[in-house]
């Protein structure tokens, strides 16, 4: 497994499920740069360097997504990222209390690169996230986007 550096785009409404992952994820044996943001608009104006984020620098090697979010859904969210040529190679996982088939098979026709359903317990929490963790950044090796 290699050792690197990793940025996450966390897209999560609900701020205690948030903090859940952020916790999750403080003992990884990788550096990890988590930025949060509230709602799927303000998670593509951060993409796509709008408003607020006209001079962000920054672009996550994963987006963590819900689907249930405010102003912007997680489908449309998804949807948008990957029919745009430059922002589409970036992973996006959702992370979504919804087992629904329905669902999962949206976000997957959508462009979903895997979906996982949040657990009812902090230690599964913190099990998925070494999981999660040991794949995403420890095996997978990530595009560089020319931006």
């Amino acid at each position: 497994m290699k050792k690197r550096n990793a940025v996450i785009l966390l897209i999560e409404d609900d701020f205690a499920h948030a903090e859940i992952v952020k916790r999750s994820l403080e003992n990884s044996e990788f550096k990890i740069e988590i930025i949060h943001l509230f709602d799927g608009k303000e998670g593509l104006d951060f993409i796509f360097k709008a408003g607020k984020y006209s001079e962000n620098s920054t672009q996550p090697d994963i987006i963590l997504l819900d689907i249930r979010l405010p102003r912007i859904n997680g489908f449309e969210f998804l949807q948008k990222i990957k029919n745009d040529e430059e922002y589409k190679v970036i992973p996006v996982v959702i992370l979504s209390t919804s087992s629904n088939q329905t669902d999962i098979d949206r976000a997957f026709q959508l462009g979903a690169n895997s979906y996982l359903i949040k657990p009812l317990s902090f230690d599964r929490y913190k099990e998925m996230f070494k999981n999660f963790t040991g794949y995403w950044i420890g095996e997978n090796f990530f595009p560089q986007l020319q931006v």
